[in-house]
């Protein structure tokens, strides 16, 4: 058999993870179409039919689920390879960081910066989406995270805790509003759990996946919204809402077990550690309730 393109493996997991070609698209940046040529090619090469082509997306066929295993361990070699690599480079190359877009905006950018300029060997890939990324499968270098991580393999160190509050418009603080929801990527959260226990069956007018939307949402009169406290403070129409105590959420620096030893990698997060710990005040500050005049 000649030898095929390796990277086609990368299609075959992206598919095979998300069972959606749009899906898949996102995750490796590219366009759908993309995507489905090098699906095809890989089955054209290897003389299997690997996905049945559903109306509602892609599903595994017999001989997909079994060549699945064998394209994770290839997987895992290669970035088990690439990992290694870092531990013996030097203080230059790319850095692939996640987080959280409010916290990005307001709390990183600054300090990428200023990190980039006394590095100027060193590029900086950020990535700001709501979703998390996995960094088991080589996704990110470096992740800073609302909640501890629940993939295997991973180093986590809190930095901080995080307080959240209920806000609403102040003249409608008081007012019966129902809560506005967290999208599909929360699913499973503290965050979302909590709210599940607030609403007590109550429709949900509106669900967004990023803080700004519903920060602006909330400013609209549209209802009323969980969010951290250091997010609605430049909000001066605002208020927190009395009876409502969400809990604190731990911030995280997440890193591989496998690179926390790379010379670039470990500069970026001693760095992120002192800017998050010196912000730590400003993230944790709860403000009172108004009074009612």
């Amino acid at each position: 058999m000649a030898s095929f393109d390796w990277n086609d493996i990368r299609f075959f997991l992206a598919v095979a993870r998300d069972a959606s070609l749009s899906a898949a698209a996102r995750r490796l940046r590219v366009d759908h179409t993309t995507v489905a040529r090098r699906i095809a090619a890989l089955e054209a090469h290897l003389g299997l039919h690997l996905f049945h082509r559903l109306p509602r997306g892609w599903k595994l066929t017999p001989q997909g689920q079994a060549l699945l295993p064998k394209a994770e361990r290839l997987e895992a070699e290669a970035l088990s390879v690439g990992r290694a690599a870092l531990e013996v480079g030097p203080l230059t190359g790319p850095i692939r960081l996640t987080a959280p877009p409010i916290l990005a905006n307001r709390v990183l950018l600054p300090a990428l910066h200023a990190f980039q300029q006394k590095n100027p060997g060193i590029t900086l890939e950020f990535d700001t989406s709501a979703f998390h990324l996995n960094l088991s499968q080589g996704a990110a270098d470096l992740a800073v995270r609302v909640g501890w991580p629940q993939e295997t393999g991973l180093i986590a160190r809190k930095l901080c805790d995080i307080a959240y509050g209920v806000y609403a418009r102040t003249e409608l603080a008081e007012a019966d509003l129902p809560l506005l929801g967290l999208g599909d990527g929360w699913q499973g959260s503290s965050q979302q759990t909590w709210l599940d226990t607030q609403r007590a069956g109550r429709l949900v007018p509106l669900a967004a996946g990023d803080v700004s939307t519903l920060l602006a949402a909330a400013r609209l009169g549209w209802g009323a919204a969980l969010l951290p406290c250091f997010a609605a403070a430049d909000a001066p129409d605002l208020s927190l809402v009395a009876g409502h105590q969400p809990p604190d959420r731990p911030l995280c620096l997440i890193l591989h077990a496998d690179v926390r030893r790379a010379p670039r990698i470990r500069a970026l997060a001693d760095h992120l550690i002192a800017t998050l710990t010196a912000a730590a005040p400003m993230l944790g500050q709860r403000p009172p309730v108004r009074e009612s005049p």
